[in-house]
């Protein structure tokens, strides 16, 4: 797994964090989260994967 630095490891982790609020919340309570676009980052097109675990077994990808 390659390691993130510096600014867009940064990046990264708070992207990371909101993914998964956002699917918690939305598994949870059905309702879906509010994110600030005035941040350039939200405006980037960019591909991503997600690989949803429940108790360390894969219950699927998105």
């Amino acid at each position: 797994m390659a390691t993130q630095t510096g600014e867009n490891g940064n990046i990264g982790k708070i992207l990371t964090s909101l993914a998964r609020e956002a699917v918690e919340i939305y598994i949870k309570d059905g309702k879906t989260i509010t994110v600030s676009d005035k941040n350039p980052i939200f405006k980037r097109k960019v591909g991503v994967f997600v690989t949803i675990r429940k108790r360390d077994q894969l219950r699927g990808c998105i």
